[in-house]
């Protein structure tokens, strides 16, 4: 549960040192003018969303949502393949565009895009940048959605959040937490204004 509570914290911070951090911990920020809209444990899923300021959960247009599955064996491209499945129900259109697999600080992690011409639920289009790292014990999931056509800027801006999401764990040599101060700790910290 500390452990949880902590990831939790993590997230709602929009700076902060990850000075002592215990266990395995997602380092995420909140983007700069985001407010949450969804917190809350469900079932072996920790579920946060986060939508801009000025809008509603139940009327938004850009969205970031942080799954994290709790003791979990399924890999990022597993995950991949069921959310394009998972898409294709209210949007039979949608296509999966394969990015970038590999290691990032010492975790296997999947950065990948989804298309919905035309949702169902909403008649509007959805874009959706997707990051999902296999920890240890946990898959992490960071989805940025946009419920309309991103231009090149919007994209450049958050897919270099998404990239700067990792998952750090002090007990591994390969998955070591950025020191408190440190360049790299201040650069995950603050990320470029979306």
């Amino acid at each position: 549960m500390r452990r949880l509570l902590l990831i939790l914290i993590l997230i709602l911070l929009s700076t902060t040192a990850w000075a002592q951090l215990d266990g395995e911990n997602l380092l995420q920020i909140r983007p700069p003018d985001y407010q949450i809209s969804l917190q809350e444990r469900q079932g072996q899923q920790i579920v946060t969303e986060m939508i801009p300021a000025k809008e509603t959960a139940d009327n938004w247009s850009e969205q970031v949502a942080t799954r994290i599955f709790l003791e979990t064996d399924v890999t990022p491209a597993q995950y991949q393949e069921f959310s394009a499945q998972e898409w294709r129900i209210t949007c039979p259109d949608a296509r999966l565009l394969p990015g970038t697999e590999g290691k990032d600080n010492g975790y296997p992690f999947s950065l990948w895009i989804q298309v919905c011409p035309r949702d169902t639920r909403t008649g509007g289009p959805e874009y959706a940048w997707f990051k999902a790292i296999r920890g240890q014990d946990n898959l992490y999931v960071v989805r940025k959605t946009f419920r309309f056509e991103p231009s090149e800027e919007q994209v450049k801006t958050w897919v270099h959040y998404l990239r700067s999401i990792r998952v750090c764990d002090p007990r591994r040599a390969d998955a070591p937490c950025p020191p408190a101060g440190s360049k790299e700790n201040k650069a995950a910290a603050a990320p470029a204004k979306p």
